[in-house]
């Protein structure tokens, strides 16, 4: 299967994309710093997998696997609170945006169209930025952004299977 495949295959290169889009929405492309973390299955592939990316005011994770199992929600923080799409978060229903005074918090249920994620991705960033514009494409700035992220997952991915197989032979 290709999602095994020790070359290109992974949990972060078959799903990251579609965890990353709505943080590169809603945070932008200039993140200050960003941090893998992840584990190795069989075949030396990763089947679990966390990008932490850092902004000024602002932290996201994204999260993916492909030989475990976790809870598939669209958490993203602010330092003014948090936006929480329940799981399964890719057949947004609705979102809450919480606060430290749990009174505060506020429910958003809309009706999300579309029959593809990135539709309703997309409807979600434009509920939350723009409610009154309709603003769902994907950039090229997005796309590239995205696919740098995996890139420089690849090569951290690649650089430890190096130092494991080093350590080995020594």
């Amino acid at each position: 299967m290709r999602e095994y495949d020790p070359t290109a295959g992974g949990s972060f290169t078959e799903l990251a994309s579609y965890c990353l889009l709505p943080i590169i929405k809603l945070l932008g492309t200039d993140y200050k710093a960003i941090r893998f973390e992840f584990f190795k299955g069989k075949n030396d592939v990763d089947i679990y997998a966390k990008a932490h990316l850092s902004y000024h005011g602002a932290v996201a994770t994204a999260k993916t696997g492909i030989g475990v199992k976790s809870e598939g929600q669209l958490l993203i923080s602010g330092t003014n609170g948090y936006i929480l799409v329940k799981s399964p978060w890719w057949l947004v229903k609705g979102f809450e945006v919480c606060y430290d005074s749990p009174e505060k918090n506020e429910d958003f249920t809309a009706p999300f169209h579309g029959h593809s994620m990135c539709i309703e991705i997309a409807d979600f960033i434009r509920n939350i930025k723009e409610p009154a514009k309709w603003n769902f494409k994907l950039s090229p700035d997005d796309s590239i952004a995205i696919a740098s992220l995996i890139e420089r997952f690849l090569k951290e991915r690649n650089l430890e299977s190096v130092h494991q197989a080093s350590s080995v032979c020594a």
